[in-house]
């Protein structure tokens, strides 16, 4: 009897005479002797016949069986049914994934195995949907009727920054709470609805980290109806939920529209924008014509011509004024901020902006020309809530350095564009060198298909992105999610037969290529808070001097606008009999700044110099000494005068830079001031990547330094980068 019949035989003898609904006989070599119809038609094998291929045929690694039947083999000797992990066989150009129970047949005389009978089933589609569960950046939980945490998968111990499962699991919900009665708060809440949909709560991390996640959960419950826990998913919507909350702290209101059916339906707006329209919520907004807000509907069409004629011009819409009213009939002003939204073929379809409520900037502008010799203290709560917000917005950028855009104010789409070349070469190289590293070698290092593949095309895109994406407006947000992509992708990839220092280094330079798209990104931004902070701090100016429309950065000399500021100056100081004593040893040094702001700063600084100013003994005229001069690639000036002290503890608190501070000794004599010009000045001078700083010294040698009776030197600089010079 040849070893094929003894199979056969021994089979038949084990079996009913019909196979099992997916299951197949093979000799020890790997050839087909028996297959169910459900088999054959999982492996695309004809129905009936004889077979010509081995098992052997459909596996990826030939060398795959071998072990699998060398586990099998070693689990039977200690008496156990051998089930392994789902095997991925090939079918037809795509992947099966099958898991096996395989049984040895045995020679009744040798007792040596002569074949197999194996029993599959299908989890191909269980694979893939277990796959995109760990793959994706989505945390899966169950907890028990107690809020102690069952199971969770992978991406979940991630981002609650664990190392293992282990670490999570059988541990009490509360435990990752920030607010631990949060967790017993969402727990009601969902044994009262059944499920809860994207609810967002701010959790801890294993460091200590505090982040927000969105949460969605369903309610199990037994067949006596009774709670049994829940199970859901979570989201780190960290960036998300910080930008909402900043989104509607901003005091303006941002909107967005779209066009359908010819009418202009508002589809996105912050709180802000519905609380100026005395709606409760954003929520009553969406889905209104904006029409209805105007104040006249002629006012629409003077609208859309401006905003048409602007966008000829190649500008956004800038400080429109427009009258508006709410759903309840009140009336009020705003300023609008605009500009077309477009489609990838370039059709308008809507259109986004910025408001804010001029309504009291109105009502106070008769009061305004009546108090022009203190206006600062009126526009005072007015400038200080924007001065907050661009702080807030400068320490974002710094937080992010090295800025590759310090020092060319707001960047262009091409700027943007030249300033991720390099990094993203770098990034195109490690990839590169990575993927060469492993050459064909790569299943042996323990990297899947679906990774290397994935590489591969992240690769291929960042290569070919200006061919593929002919608009360069979309490149820098593209290759910002790529490089987020490849981050993550080096994170969930195995990592114990890969080498170390070249992922690292993939990381390292997929990061840098996040920073800097980002770092563009909130430059452009910025220019917008820059314009709003820019409107309010004019209206000063415009009283004083009329309406100026807004100015770009053009190079200047530096000690002409010296010259200017003491021109502007000098009625005011013959008036108080002070003397100028300028020194330029700057000579033709150049700044590249706007500046009418920064003329504005130095007369804020000469003025403060001038009126602080002391008469000094035997008639000599008080002075404020004026010194220019180039130091480390910045220009200085220095404006030193005799007169009131400025106490030390004033300045190491930086309380002289707080907007609307008058020092304790600043009234000397009556003086009077708004505690805006010293403030100011800073804030231009740091606006154009320099700074002010502020030393105040008793005049008298041997006097005590804190005798605030003697005449103090007191010595404000201010500091601006050099303009390089061609050539130079």
């Amino acid at each position: 009897m040849s070893s094929d019949d003894k199979i056969r035989n021994l089979f038949h003898r084990l079996t009913i005479p019909e196979l099992p609904a997916s299951s197949y006989l093979i000799a020890k070599d790997g050839r087909f002797l028996e297959c169910s119809s459900r088999f054959r038609e999982m492996l695309g094998l004809p129905r009936e016949g004889s077979l010509d291929c081995m098992i052997t045929d459909f596996h990826y690694d030939r060398t795959e069986r071998r072990k699998l039947l060398h586990q099998v083999e070693e689990a039977e000797a200690q008496g156990e049914c051998f089930e392994g992990d789902p095997i991925r066989l090939k079918v037809k150009g795509r992947d099966v994934f099958l898991r096996e129970s395989i049984h040895t047949l045995r020679d009744p005389d040798t007792g040596q195995v002569i074949g197999y009978f194996g029993c599959v089933i299908d989890v191909t589609t269980e694979h893939h949907y277990q796959r995109l569960l760990d793959q994706l950046p989505v945390g899966v939980y169950h907890v028990d009727d107690s809020d102690v945490i069952v199971r969770v998968n992978d991406p979940l111990v991630q981002i609650l920054g664990y190392e293992s499962r282990d670490e999570v699991e059988n541990c009490p919900v509360k435990q990752f709470y920030a607010y631990p009665e949060e967790a017993d708060t969402l727990r009601e809440s969902v044994k009262e609805k059944g499920t809860i949909v994207r609810e967002v709560r701010e959790l801890v991390k294993k460091n200590g980290e505090l982040f927000f996640a969105s949460i969605s959960s369903i309610a199990i419950f037994g067949s006596d109806g009774s709670y049994q826990g829940r199970e859901g998913t979570l989201i780190d919507v960290t960036k998300e939920e910080r930008y909402r909350r900043s989104l509607n702290d901003v005091p303006v209101g941002f909107y967005e529209v779209r066009t359908e059916n010819k009418r202009d339906i508002i589809r996105q707006c912050n709180q802000q924008f519905a609380t100026m329209f005395d709606f409760e919520s954003e929520h009553e907004v969406i889905g209104l014509d904006i029409v209805k807000l105007y104040a006249k509907e002629s006012d629409y069409d003077v609208f859309m011509d401006e905003i048409k004629r602007e966008e000829a011009e190649g500008r956004p819409l800038l400080r429109f004024p427009l009258k508006v009213k709410t759903h309840k009939g009140r009336e009020f002003f705003i300023e609008v901020y605009s500009r077309f939204l477009k489609d990838h073929k370039g059709n308008i379809v809507g259109r986004t902006g910025v408001i804010s409520d001029v309504s009291k900037e109105q009502q106070l502008y008769e009061k305004i020309r009546s108090l022009q010799s203190d206006i600062g203290r009126v526009l005072h709560s007015y400038t200080h809530t924007l001065m907050l917000a661009g702080y807030a917005h400068n320490s974002a950028i710094i937080s992010m350095s090295p800025d590759p855009f310090e020092h060319e104010g707001t960047p262009s789409i091409d700027d943007i564009e030249m300033a991720l070349v390099n990094p993203v070469a770098c990034l195109v190289a490690s990839m590169d060198r990575f993927l060469n590293l492993l050459g064909t070698n790569w299943q042996d290092r323990g990297l899947s298909l679906e990774h290397w593949d994935e590489f591969h095309r992240l690769l291929v895109l960042m290569q070919n992105i200006r061919n593929d994406i002919p608009n360069a407006e979309f490149h820098s947000h593209i290759i910002r999610r790529i490089a987020r992509t490849v981050i993550n992708l080096c994170s969930i990839i195995p990592k114990e037969k890969l080498p170390r220092e070249p992922i690292r280094s993939i990381v390292q330079d997929a990061t840098d290529v996040e920073r800097i798209s980002c770092l563009g990104t909130l430059r452009q931004v910025g220019a917008e808070i820059i314009a709003m902070d820019h409107q309010v701090r004019a209206l000063r100016d415009w009283v004083t001097a009329g309406a100026r429309p807004e100015e770009i950065r053009r190079v200047v000399q530096f000690w002409d606008m010296i010259r200017q500021a003491m021109t502007n100056l000098d009625e005011f100081a013959h008036s108080k009999g002070v003397e100028f004593r300028p020194r330029n040893e700057a000579n033709d040094a150049c700044v590249e700044v706007v500046e009418r702001d920064v003329l504005r700063a130095l007369i804020n600084l000469l003025h403060n110099a001038i009126k602080y100013s002391w008469k000094r003994e035997k008639g000599e005229l008080p002075w404020v000494s004026i010194h220019a001069y180039a130091k480390s690639g910045q220009a200085h000036v220095e404006f030193e005068n005799y007169g009131v002290p400025i106490p030390k503890d004033e300045i190491e608190k930086g309380l002289i830079f707080q907007l609307g501070y008058r020092g304790r000794l600043s009234s000397d004599r009556g003086r009077l001031g708004t505690g805006i010009g010293l403030s100011d000045a800073r804030i231009t001078a740091k606006l154009h990547s320099g700074d002010v700083t502020v030393e105040s010294r008793p005049a008298w040698r041997g006097a005590p330094p804190d005798d605030y009776r003697v005449p103090y030197l007191t010595t404000v600089t201010l500091m601006l980068p050099l303009y390089p010079k061609k050539g130079g």
